[in-house]
């Protein structure tokens, strides 16, 4: 595992040395917003997934660099790696019918697996609104206000594999008649002027009632922001900190095909176009899970190559923060966002 390690990770520097020029420099154009998009090109990424899965798997490197469908993530190239790296959770993302590459459950008709290598243990259940149920809910104002925001929202994630449209007809006859749940769409307004679908999965469709989590998710608070001050302090060093977004986190998660139509929605209240969702959606609580444990693979990757660097990093959703010491601090800092990018993170340099 070591060696892996040591490998992939001078892969990655040799590239750096030649690409990125003075890291110092470079990094306060990252922090200052100069970027505005990756500064890696697809077919630079292409060429360093390829050595990698060239240690991996020498005359069988193709299969590793297979991207599925319908998401951002170097599945079967993480998964090698990590299975390498003697990872506790690598085979959720390519093993069996029901993986990441493949798509995952919501969790309505089989309970979600406990991952206790990686997660603790969930005790407390929070109490959903219970409502009659309602497996054609109308849009909520807000929605309604924005709908042809939504319409163009939706096309936009047509376009990237995440939504599908159709119509309830159609829906009904492939899925069968009690599997489509059309839940209340909500939108909430971003200071770009877009805005943010919300699909209720509680009210009505009641799909989030039905959703039992067993692992533990937990999020860094103010008590681990306080350790890594502490920690950077008691260093004696000037600490490099940045925070990076990684775009549309939750529609990263690819949902198997049988439970897309109970992620069913419409831009409008009387549109005759129902859009099914293939992907996670912000709204339904099994997202947030798969999301979590999907980029726990990822994160889990990153810190394994870098090793012994002085790195230290916390997600928060859909935020990175990374915080690097040492006289090597940005050369750490862009071995990072190589690592995440390689894996196909999709960050919002914008």
């Amino acid at each position: 595992a070591t060696k892996h390690a040591e490998q992939v990770v001078e892969i990655l520097h040799d590239f750096l040395v030649k690409e990125i020029g003075d890291p110092r420099r470079e990094a306060f154009r990252l922090a200052l917003g100069h970027y505005q998009q990756s500064p890696f090109g697809p077919e630079q990424l292409q060429t360093l997934r390829k050595k990698i899965a060239t240690l991996l798997r020498p005359g069988d490197e193709d299969a590793l660099l297979v991207q599925p469908a319908r998401q951002p993530f170097f599945l079967y190239l993480l998964a090698e790696s990590l299975r390498e790296l003697d990872d506790p959770d690598w085979e959720i993302l390519v093993q069996g019918e029901e993986c990441f590459a493949k798509g995952v459950p919501l969790g309505v008709d089989t309970e979600l697996p406990r991952t206790r290598q990686v997660f603790r243990r969930r005790e407390k259940f929070r109490q959903l609104d219970i409502t009659d149920f309602q497996p054609d809910m109308k849009n909520y104002a807000t929605a309604e206000l924005s709908s042809e925001e939504l319409e163009a929202h939706f096309r936009k994630d047509e376009l990237l594999g995440r939504m599908l449209p159709t119509t309830l007809a159609e829906a009904k006859m492939e899925y069968g008649e009690e599997a489509v749940l059309i839940a209340a769409m909500g939108a909430i307004q971003k200071p770009d002027g877009s805005v943010r679908p919300l699909h209720d999965g509680t009210h009505g469709i009641g799909l989030n009632n039905k959703i039992k989590i067993l692992d533990r998710l937990e999020v860094p608070g103010p008590e681990e922001i306080i350790e890594l001050v502490a920690l950077a302090a008691e260093s004696h060093e000037a600490a490099f900190c940045l925070s990076a977004d990684i775009s549309q986190a939750h529609r990263c998660v690819l949902i198997r095909k049988a439970d897309w139509a109970r992620l069913a929605c419409r831009s409008k209240s009387d549109s005759r176009t129902l859009w099914l969702n293939c992907v996670g959606a912000f709204g339904v609580s099994s997202a947030a899970y798969w999301w979590t444990r999907l980029f726990a693979c990822v994160g889990r990757w990153v810190l394994r190559i870098l090793d012994r660097r002085q790195t230290m990093q916390l997600a928060y959703v859909d935020d990175v923060h990374l915080l690097c010491l040492g006289p090597q601090k940005f050369v750490a800092l862009w071995l990072s966002i190589l690592a995440y990018e390689i894996m196909g993170t999709p960050f919002a340099y914008h």
